[in-house]
């Protein structure tokens, strides 16, 4: 037998921790009487807490119950890249390279204020490789456009023109 699964009232809906989605209660009953569990999905994970929404969360899962880093890495790729990173209930924001970026639940990636996408460099080593890449590219193209080829030159010299004589 399944359990009602009870919509979160407005004052619960506001404790939920940031991009939670499809929260839910249900009510359980022990010795010591009835007592709520709430759920929800975070990313690929299902996630619960006891008592009320602002309290501990967990994930559901068989060997380790608590949220770890590597859960809010597989959740939101690129956070390792981030600094000043803040966790708000209805904002997760942080700093990429200078500029302020925030996580985009719409778009479900890091995007700047301007909502452009954040790319993540992942090493300078691979952007020093694209850069030299793209340079060796460029110069191979000038090289190109720049070079006569065999084709353009003509076989035989055209003849010189000579000059008009000169009437006195």
């Amino acid at each position: 037998m399944s359990r009602p699964h009870n919509l979160l009232t407005p004052n619960e809906l506001d404790c939920l921790p940031y991009s939670y989605t499809d929260p839910y209660s249900s009510v359980f009953q022990d010795a010591n009487g009835d007592y709520t569990i709430y759920f929800a999905t975070w990313g690929p994970f299902c996630v619960w807490s006891a008592d009320n929404p602002d309290s501990n969360w967990h994930i559901n899962q068989p060997v380790e119950l608590d949220i770890h880093c590597s859960h809010f890495l597989q959740v939101y790729p690129g956070l390792e890249h981030l600094l000043d990173t803040k966790i708000q209930n209805c904002n997760f924001t942080g700093t990429y390279q200078g500029k302020d970026v925030h996580w985009s639940c719409s778009q479900s990636q890091w995007t700047y204020l301007n909502h452009k996408p954040v790319i993540f460099i992942e090493s300078e080593e691979v952007e020093v490789t694209h850069t030299l890449d793209t340079a060796q590219q460029t110069i191979q193209h000038s090289i190109q456009r720049l070079s006569p080829s065999s084709h353009a030159l003509p076989r035989t010299l055209p003849n010189t023109p000579t000059p008009a004589p000169v009437l006195a």
